[in-house]
């Protein structure tokens, strides 16, 4: 019994150590597929920005990669060199369709700072059809101080968008976590059963062990007044 108890004590302790691990493991990769997924996002909205350069005259010169500046000043913040003001119509559908083509589906705030009036002198929300729509539309652009007009691309929305393209592997991971939770949960139980079983069956050979003794010495104290002598 003792050696049966060690046993299913090593089982419970080994799964418990396994079922740590599989969650510690299954949250490091719910990480990287979110660094991942963070990662594509930047890459398509600069494939974005460079393909509204490729469909809009908005430096000097197109040629020349330098002057085609892109800067990620903070996660949610995209900011674009121009040398002139674009025709707006013009910009918002060519940025709207460019989102679309590189799969860049969630709001955007975007703005157009001049240099020589310190402030944005264009502001315009790019709304998509499958997009996280918000309920406050009028977050207020942030102003980063360049020596160079520039077009701005506010994503407030951004982390719940990368976590909406990841809810197949959080579903994943929450159902893989809810079978662990539950095969933990099955083994305490029978561990619990078996603890109390072998209480049930100890009491049982104790009282019996007690109550054999009485009956044996009245017994023996019987048999011995039977005898004639």
């Amino acid at each position: 019994m003792v050696i049966r108890s060690k046993t299913l004590r090593l089982v419970i302790l080994t799964s418990t150590v396994l079922i740590t691990i599989i969650i510690a493991i299954q949250l490091i990769w719910l990480q990287k597929v979110y660094m991942y997924e963070e990662k594509q996002f930047n890459i398509n909205v600069s494939k974005s920005i460079r393909g509204l350069y490729t469909d809009m005259e908005l430096v000097n010169d197109a040629s020349d990669n330098v002057q085609k500046k892109i800067d990620n000043p903070n996660p949610d913040t995209y900011i674009f060199k121009i040398d002139c003001t674009p025709n707006l119509d013009s910009l918002w559908l060519n940025l709207k369709a460019e989102f679309t083509d590189f799969d860049v589906y969630t709001d955007c705030k975007a703005g157009i700072y001049s240099t020589e009036q310190n402030k944005y002198i264009e502001e315009q929300y790019i709304d998509l059809p499958d997009a996280y729509h918000p309920s406050d539309k009028q977050n207020s652009l942030p102003v980063v101080k360049k020596d160079y007009s520039y077009i701005l691309l506010f994503f407030p929305h951004r982390g719940q968008y990368i976590i909406k393209q990841m809810m197949f592997w959080i579903a994943s991971s929450g159902l893989l976590l809810l079978v662990l939770i539950g095969f933990g949960a099955s083994i305490f139980y029978l561990y619990r059963q078996k603890f109390f079983n072998e209480t049930q069956r100890d009491f049982v050979n104790n009282f019996t062990h007690e109550f054999k003794t009485p009956l044996a010495v009245i017994k023996i104290a019987a048999e011995v007044l039977q005898q004639n002598n």
